[in-house]
């Protein structure tokens, strides 16, 4: 199993990157991988993100696998996160208006090639190379916006066994999570020669991303793939954009 990530500031965005990630492995047996899209009309939407990576990344740390059953891990693990976002919340007196991120969490199975996805707001992942765009009209259903009353554990089980999006796969070889940013290059270059049809070439730098495995022995892969995007087709990406993708 090979992880790659890539985290880059989108050019809207003059002074910070909203969006964060974190990738995880239980002794190469699991596999989590999280990206996190603050809301660019929130407050200090950079912390709300960068905070839910800080926070997932302790849950993952001092979690110990309970089960081989990766949706109940998947229930557990994120159970942790609201908990310990919400404990965060009411220490550091943050307002929903400052907590507002989206979060897609993905639990693979590294033997069996199961994975589960939970996508709270906006995001995007891809399958064995098979895209999937979940879009909420830019008014995603934030964490923040129920995290009171989901702090509760039974009160989490039901919102959990509820919530619209999850998804299963199986015979998984190739997994992509994003934020929505993937979706969002544009020309950034003047130069004729470099630039063809911008929607052709927007869609082939996702493919690109999400599929060709040329550089796989490097760990930068996607980062190399990404100058070459720049480069090569005179594209860059408009809104934040925070992505990981495992390769088993």
């Amino acid at each position: 199993m090979k992880y790659y990530s890539l985290l880059k500031r989108g050019n809207s965005h003059a002074d910070y990157c909203e969006d964060n990630l974190f990738v995880h492995s239980w002794n190469d047996e699991f596999v989590l991988a999280a990206v996190f899209d603050g809301c660019s009309s929130g407050e200090d939407s950079y912390f709300a993100s960068a905070l839910l990576a800080k926070i997932t990344k302790k849950v993952c740390l001092s979690y110990t696998l309970s089960s081989q059953n990766i949706d109940i891990v998947l229930q557990e693990i994120l159970f942790l996160i609201v908990e310990n976002y919400h404990k965060q919340a009411n220490t550091l007196a943050l307002s929903t208006n400052e907590l507002l991120s989206t979060i897609l969490i993905s639990i693979t199975d590294i033997n069996t090639k199961q994975s589960e996805i939970i996508c709270i707001g906006d995001g995007f992942f891809a399958v064995n190379g098979q895209a999937i765009e979940i879009d909420q009209q830019n008014k995603p259903n934030y964490l923040a916006y129920n995290l009171s009353d989901i702090a509760v554990l039974e009160k989490f089980n039901q919102w959990y066994t509820d919530f619209p999006q999850k998804y299963s796969f199986y015979n998984v070889n190739d997994l992509s999570i994003a934020t929505d940013g993937i979706l969002s290059f544009v020309i950034h270059s003047n130069d004729q020669k470099l630039i063809m049809a911008e929607e052709k070439n927007k869609i082939t730098s996702i493919e690109f991303l999400i599929k060709d495995t040329k550089l796989n022995a490097l760990k930068i892969m996607q980062y190399r793939k990404y100058n070459m995007i720049k480069r090569l087709y005179g594209l860059i990406n408009y809104d934040d954009l925070a992505m990981i993708r495992i390769i088993l």
